[in-house]
C-alpha cells in the first residue's frame, strides 16, 4: 500500500503549529521575545510587522516565515505559499482602500486657505 506523499518543505500546518507554540500568552500576537522562540530573528519580525503594531499576527506570522524561508533558500511547500500570497494580496487590497478613504475624505473638506481669505 503505497503511503501519502510527504509535502516536500515548510507546510502551513507546521507554522500555525510554530505559532501556537510561540505565542506563550495566547494572546493571539506575538511579540518579539516570542516570535523568536517562533524561529523568526528580530529583523524578520521588524519586516512582517505590516501594520506596525509591534506584534505579529497569525496572518504575519505565515508571511514572515514563507519570506524568511524564501531567504534562506529552504523550500515552503504549495500550501504556505499560497496562503502567504493570499495573505499579501489582502493586504494590498486592504492598504489601497484606506489610502483611497484618505484621498476621498481628504477631497470633500473644504480648503482652510479658501475660508481663511473670505474673512
Amino acid at each position: 500500500m503505497p503511503t501519502p506523499a510527504q509535502p516536500a518543505g515548510l507546510t502551513l500546518k507546521e507554522v500555525r503549529e510554530s505559532f501556537d507554540k510561540a505565542d506563550a500568552d495566547h494572546s493571539g500576537g506575538l511579540s518579539v521575545g516570542e516570535a523568536a522562540f517562533g524561529g523568526l530573528e528580530a529583523a524578520a519580525f521588524a519586516a512582517g510587522d505590516s501594520d506596525s503594531d509591534s506584534k505579529l499576527s497569525q496572518d504575519e506570522f505565515i508571511v514572515a516565515s514563507e519570506s524568511r524561508a524564501a531567504r534562506l533558500g529552504t523550500a515552503s511547500a504549495t500550501d504556505l505559499t499560497a496562503e502567504s500570497t493570499r495573505l499579501q494580496a489582502l493586504r494590498r487590497a486592504q492598504k489601497s482602500e484606506e489610502l483611497k478613504a484618505k484621498r476621498d475624505a481628504k477631497a470633500a473638506t473644504p480648503s482652510t486657505a479658501a475660508d481663511n481669505s473670505a474673512g
